[in-house]
C-alpha cells in the first residue's frame, strides 16, 4: 500500500527494465517535448517487508500515518527518488449546474497544502520534500495506455532516499487529509454527499515483488463509528475492539485494494420553513432514516449576558422567531468562562429524539467568533434522566450529535457547558444555533425546490 487518501507512495529506477510487481505507476512509455508523467526511480531493487498504515477519522479531517520497512536487494547501493500523489479534493458549495460557488483562486500547490497539511517523511531524519505538480492533471500529456491511473492526482510530494548493498530501512509518513465532499444547494433544499476518505495501495506496484506483509488500521476518532463505511475494498476489513483492521501477506496491489472510506453520511434535506410561526425546519434523511429537524421548542438559561446596545443574547434567540440565523445568539451571562451554565430546552410536544445539532460560538462572523468563547464540551441531558457528554471541534458550523441509548419521548432538554474554546478578547460564551432531529416513522410526503 502506499499513497494515501488519494495519495499514494511510489518509488522506481529510472529506465529500469523491471517494474516491480507489473508497474504500478510507472508507464514504459517514450514522452516528446520534455514533459511527462512523473514516474519514480529506484524501486525495482527495494521490496517492502513490512507497511504499518494507521488512519485515524477525525470529526473534519483524516490523520494518516504509514510505516515501511524496506529492503535493498540488489547487489549494490541504490538511490530512489519517490513521490507521494497528491489527489484533487472536492470540499465547496455546488450551484444547480454543478459548477463551484467557491471555486478560489486554483492552483496546484494550494490543492497540496489542503490534500496534505503537514506532509512529512523520515528516515532515521527528516527528508527533503518537493512539491512536483502533475502534467497529466493539467492536460499537458495526452491519454496514453494506463494513465487512468492518474486521473484525481494533481501532484506528487517527492524525496530521495539511498539505500547501502543489503540495507533495511524504516520510512515513516505523515499528514493531515481534508474529506473529499460536495454539497448542492436549491432554495432550501440541500444534498451534502458523504465525507469520503481514500487512500491507494495500488501504488505499491512500483515496488520489488509483493508487499511482504502489512497491516492497516480505520479508527473512529471524532466520528460515529456506528454510521462509517469502509466501501472499498469489500470484505478485507475485520472489527477488532474500536477499530477495523486487515492483515494481508503477500500483496501484490491493484486499483481494486485502494480504499474508499465514508467516515461521516451524506444527507439531503427539504426545507418546510413554517413561516406564520417562523419556525426553522427541514425533513432529512440521513443513513435511511428520516427526521424532522426543527427548532420547534421554547428556550430558557441559566444565565444570560446583559444586552449590549441594541443586541440581547436571550435563549429565547435560538428559539422560533423572525431574525437573522447568524446574529441570534445566546451567551451565558456569569463572570469566568460558564463552566456549569446551561440552556434547557422545552419542545412542544414530546419527541423521539434521533440526534442534537449545535452550531457553537458567535456563527457567521468570525471576528465576534474567535473574540468570544465556544464550548468544547456540552452534556446533553434528556428528560433529567440520561446524559450523554459530547466534545464539539472549534468552528461555527453545525455538529451533529446522534442519541445512543435512549428512546424515551423527550420533553425537554439540557445542554450544559462542560468545556471551553477561549476566546481572544471575551469570556462569554455562546451558542449560535441548536436544532432538535426527530426520528419520523415513515417517509414523509416532500416536494423538492424547483
Amino acid at each position: 500500500m502506499k499513497m494515501a487518501s488519494w495519495t499514494c507512495l511510489a518509488i522506481g529506477l529510472l529506465a529500469a527494465p523491471a517494474w516491480g510487481n507489473g508497474g504500478g505507476y510507472r508507464f514504459g512509455v517514450d514522452f516528446t517535448g520534455g514533459i511527462s508523467p512523473f514516474e519514480p526511480s529506484g524501486t525495482e531493487n527495494v521490496r517492502i517487508l513490512d507497511e504499518k498504515l494507521d488512519i485515524r477519522l477525525e470529526a473534519d479531517h483524516a490523520k494518516v500515518e504509514v510505516r515501511y520497512r524496506m529492503k535493498n536487494e540488489a547487489d549494490s547501493s541504490v538511490k530512489v527518488r519517490f513521490g507521494f500523489p497528491v489527489e484533487v479534493v472536492h470540499d465547496d458549495m455546488m450551484n444547480e449546474d454543478g459548477s463551484s460557488s467557491n471555486p478560489g483562486k486554483g492552483g496546484t500547490e494550494k490543492v497540496a497544502l489542503k490534500y496534505c497539511k503537514g506532509y512529512s517523511v523520515t528516515a532515521d531524519k527528516p527528508l527533503e520534500v518537493k512539491y512536483l505538480p502533475e502534467p497529466f492533471a493539467e492536460g499537458k500529456v495526452k491519454a496514453f495506455p494506463g494513465s487512468d491511473k492518474l486521473a484525481g492526482i494533481q501532484g506528487w510530494e517527492v524525496s530521495e532516499l539511498k539505500f547501502d548493498k543489503g540495507q533495511e530501512r524504516e520510512i515513516v509518513i505523515r499528514y493531515d487529509s481534508t474529506y473529499d465532499k460536495s454539497e448542492m444547494s436549491i432554495s432550501e433544499d440541500y444534498d451534502i454527499s458523504p465525507l469520503t476518505f481514500r487512500y491507494r495501495l495500488s501504488t505499491g506496484g512500483v515496488w520489488k515483488d509483493t508487499i511482504a506483509k502489512g497491516q492497516v488500521t480505520v479508527t473512529a476518532a471524532g466520528v460515529d463509528g456506528d454510521e462509517l463505511v469502509i466501501r472499498k475494498p469489500a470484505g478485507r476489513f475485520g472489527k477488532q475492539g474500536g477499530a477495523w483492521v486487515w492483515n494481508f501477506e503477500n500483496l501484490e496491489p491493484t486499483l481494486d485494494d485502494d480504499l474508499v472510506i465514508e467516515a461521516v453520511p451524506g444527507r439531503r434535506g427539504y426545507g418546510n420553513y413554517d413561516g406564520d410561526n417562523h419556525i426553522q425546519r427541514s425533513y432529512e434523511q440521513r443513513t435511511g432514516v428520516w427526521c424532522l429537524v426543527s427548532n420547534d421548542y421554547a428556550a430558557t438559561a441559566s444565565s444570560t449576558l446583559a444586552k449590549q446596545g441594541k443586541n440581547e443574547y436571550s435563549a429565547s434567540n435560538l428559539g422560533p422567531g423572525n431574525h437573522d440565523e447568524n446574529h441570534s445568539i445566546w451567551s451565558e451571562g456569569v463572570e469566568g468562562d460558564g463552566i456549569g451554565e446551561f440552556l434547557l430546552l422545552k419542545p412542544t410536544r414530546q419527541v423521539k429524539l434521533y440526534a442534537v445539532s449545535i452550531s457553537p460560538g458567535y456563527a457567521g462572523v468570525k471576528d465576534l467568533f474567535e473574540a468570544n468563547n465556544r464550548p468544547s464540551m456540552i452534556e446533553i441531558v434528556l428528560n433529567d434522566d440520561f446524559k450523554m457528554p459530547v466534545t464539539l471541534r472549534d468552528s461555527d458550523d453545525r455538529q451533529f450529535f446522534r442519541i445512543k441509548g435512549y428512546d424515551k419521548p423527550v420533553k425537554s432538554v439540557k445542554l450544559v457547558i462542560r468545556g471551553v474554546y477561549k476566546g481572544k478578547k471575551w469570556q462569554d460564551t455562546c451558542i449560535s444555533s441548536v436544532m432538535l432531529h426527530e426520528m419520523l416513522d415513515k417517509e414523509p410526503k416532500v416536494q423538492g425546490a424547483r
